[in-house]
């Protein structure tokens, strides 16, 4: 298990800040990538940079994120702030959207498809459309041969696998079930000659499990040592599964807390969604899987960044 990184004490208000100073120069972003002057660039790097604690050696590499609400924390921002990006028509005329971010770190575009769970991630129905999103995303958004980062299965850890296994299933056969549904996803996007990353889970809801009749836009089955307990399985059968795959899966699930005991509050926004307090600890994660290539800025002997 790894110690929790150090947080300097300015340093969320600087991710604060240069939130603010985006959206007032930029104005509010759209499913076109973020286009920043010289200087606003600078400081999404200098943001990088105190991350990885190393100036990263450019062009930076660029991993699309999509998935559910979880797939926000990889936008840097020190917070939920959801706005309107790529429209998708799903019959009758109606459009939804794919949601994006202010994007603070300059090696991450974010897409969020809505409550998207791995059960349904490719269903060619589902409520959250998120198969036809995905088509979306790749028609319009994402390069051929692009990298991409799947972050899905935390609803189904909080909300779904609990349930199932209250109702009598055994936590193997419920989460191996949903992982045989999920697999497909990242298995045709390989196919299709997308560079595929699966993001594990990261965190377990805090708090106690939501009262029958309550509307809760973040509902909790299940007492917090089982959903430990359905998390750890999960994460570690998908980690085999991707192997098999021979897909690349990475996660910091169970690297900064014992899976006997839930991680501390500072983890988190708000007791689910990870706090940048948490990206140091992701973005090794992700270099060390091979998912962002990132490198020191070294080579020409320019000094790394303490």
């Amino acid at each position: 298990m790894e110690a929790l990184p150090a947080v300097p004490p300015g340093r969320l208000q600087q991710i604060r800040e240069l939130q603010t100073t985006l959206l007032q120069r930029l104005g509010p972003p759209t499913a076109h990538p973020v286009q920043c002057p010289p200087d606003l660039e600078q400081r999404r790097v200098e943001l990088l940079t105190h991350h990885l604690g190393f100036t990263p050696q450019p062009p930076c590499p660029r991993l699309h994120v999509i998935g559910d609400s979880h797939a926000a924390f990889f936008s840097g921002t020190e917070s939920l702030d959801f706005f309107p990006g790529r429209k998708v028509f799903t019959g009758f005329l109606r459009r939804r959207s794919i949601s994006v971010f202010v994007e603070l770190l300059p090696v991450f575009r974010v897409f969020h498809t809505g409550a998207s769970t791995a059960w349904s991630a490719d269903a060619p129905r589902s409520a959250s459309y998120t198969r036809r999103k995905i088509a979306a995303l790749l028609r319009h958004d994402i390069p051929a041969g692009g990298a991409i980062l799947l972050v899905f299965g935390e609803i189904d850890c909080r909300w779904h696998l609990p349930r199932a296994v209250l109702a009598g299933q055994t936590i193997p056969a419920a989460t191996q079930a949903t992982i045989r549904r999920f697999l497909p996803l990242p298995r045709r996007l390989a196919q299709a000659g997308y560079d595929v990353t699966v993001w594990q889970p990261s965190g377990v809801t805090l708090g106690a499990p939501t009262p029958a009749g309550t509307n809760h836009p973040l509902p909790i089955v299940g007492p917090q040592s089982l959903r430990l307990e359905i998390t750890r399985i999960y994460c570690e059968q998908l980690q085999r599964a991707c192997d098999r795959e021979n897909l690349r899966c990475a996660g910091i699930a169970g690297k900064y807390h014992a899976w006997t005991a839930p991680a501390a509050a500072d983890c988190f926004l708000d007791g689910c969604h990870l706090s940048q307090r948490m990206m140091p600890l992701a973005l090794r994660a992700l270099m060390a899987s091979g998912a962002l290539p990132l490198r020191p800025r070294d080579a020409a002997g320019t000094p790394l960044a303490r």
